[in-house]
């Protein structure tokens, strides 16, 4: 853990921030709090953000950690997230980032010299030279291993961007203090984005020109029905720093224990021994239909995600066996999904020609992949009734193979 961030004698910033997050607020209308009506356009509060955008385009030394709580709604949908971050950089180009949720974590650490990223579910970690074409070349990318100097860059990008499309602002009278004063913005949707609004507030340091905490909501415009999207996030900012207060720990890199050094990330037959018995990562993800499938509502049913894709020739040959399994075990509590990253009419018209009888998930950006960190294609997880990984298999086995496997968890 990073020890609590402290003020110094020079003039740089430290603050923390005990966040009280009241679920009411995050419902209130932005353009509708305290009872009042439209946004009035204030001259001095756009000043401010402009002041506020100017103090985080040129920080050079900065560490933040912060909570950021979102919801995601629409018609028949919602979804929930939160999520840990620490983004620190100094001017000796060192960088750290973490994220960590209930559901997957990530963590990068360049050090001035060395690349350190970790995988927490595999129990591995990668070490790379500055050098390394991983991070010299924009053509290479490995969406599994982080550049800590980019990914540190979260909050300094954002709030460098707070005047930007910016229709109007103004002050919260009621919010206002010598310290901290509260600021209600709405902007114009990024060019190429459909339809929609964002408003915004945020809370800031008067001295520093800083944001402790920002609560957005934001309706976009639904290409598939005419209910919008909204999204609504709370950033809170628990600890802020710049300057010379930043913790000196922040940029050294401790192996996690147990954890395994490897070249790349993947499954190797160390790791694999290793995923038995643990939990299995979850997922919130919609079938062909709409229906959304949740993880935490299987427990108690054996599952077996089924990891394919349509260009897939071995996949092909194993979706058979696949379906034939489901048929035949779902009376004993069996559920087959399948997951697959292409668009969902590809997906769909593929599998309802093949006359699949599972459904089949839409994992169009590859999150619930990344988490079971698949590299390649067909990747087989069988999980018990507790929720636990009890066999991984990657490639293409016999249908024999399969069998035996769901035989460990009473499915025979």
């Amino acid at each position: 853990m990073l020890k609590a961030v402290r003020r110094s004698k020079q003039s740089s910033l430290s603050v923390n921030i005990a966040i009280i997050f009241v679920g009411l607020l995050i419902l209130q209308p932005v353009t509708g709090s305290q009872g009042k009506s439209t946004l009035q356009d204030d001259e001095n509060a756009r000043s401010l953000l402009v002041k506020v955008a100017s103090t985080y385009a040129n920080l050079r030394q900065f560490y933040f950690e912060t909570l950021e709580t979102t919801e995601t709604l629409s018609k028949g949908f919602k979804r929930s997230s939160q999520v840990r971050y620490v983004t620190a950089a100094d001017t000796e180009g060192r960088a750290r980032f973490s994220a960590s949720s209930a559901v997957n974590s990530d963590l990068a650490v360049f050090d001035g010299s060395i690349h350190w990223n970790v995988a927490p579910f595999l129990r591995q970690y990668t070490r790379q030279n500055a050098d390394s074409p991983t991070f010299t070349d924009d053509a290479h990318t490995d969406p599994r291993v982080l550049d800590a100097r980019k990914a540190a860059l979260r909050y300094k990008k954002r709030y460098a961007a707070v005047a930007t499309r910016l229709l109007n602002a103004r002050f919260i009278n009621d919010e206002k203090s010598k310290r901290q004063v509260s600021v209600e913005a709405s902007y114009s949707m990024p060019a190429g984005m459909p339809k929609g609004k964002i408003f915004r507030r945020y809370w800031i340091d008067t001295k520093f020109r800083l944001v402790t905490r920002e609560l957005s909501i934001a309706s976009i415009a639904n290409s598939n029905t005419e209910y919008p999207t909204r999204v609504e996030q709370v950033i809170a900012f628990s600890s802020t720093a710049i300057g010379n207060d930043i913790p000196a720990e922040a940029f050294v890199f401790t192996p996690p224990s147990g954890a395994e050094l490897v070249e790349q990330f993947g499954v190797t037959s160390n790791s694999v021994s290793r995923l038995e018995n643990r939990r299995a990562p979850q997922f919130e993800l919609q079938g062909f239909d709409g229906t959304t499938y949740r993880s935490q509502e299987l427990i108690g049913k054996v599952v077996l995600l089924d990891f394919w894709a349509t260009w897939c020739k071995p996949c092909r040959i194993d979706l058979p066996h696949i379906d034939a399994l489901s048929q035949e075990f779902s009376s004993q509590g069996l559920v087959v999904l399948g997951m697959n990253t292409e668009p969902r009419d590809r997906s769909q018209t593929f599998f309802e020609h093949q006359g699949y009888s599972f459904p089949s998930l839409v994992d169009l950006d590859a999150t619930v992949s990344r988490r079971y960190l698949v590299r390649s294609i067909p990747t087989l997880v069988v999980i018990d009734r507790e929720g636990k990984i009890s066999s991984y298999l990657v490639g293409l086995y016999p249908e024999e193979r399969l069998r035996s496997e769901l035989s460990k968890v009473g499915i025979r």
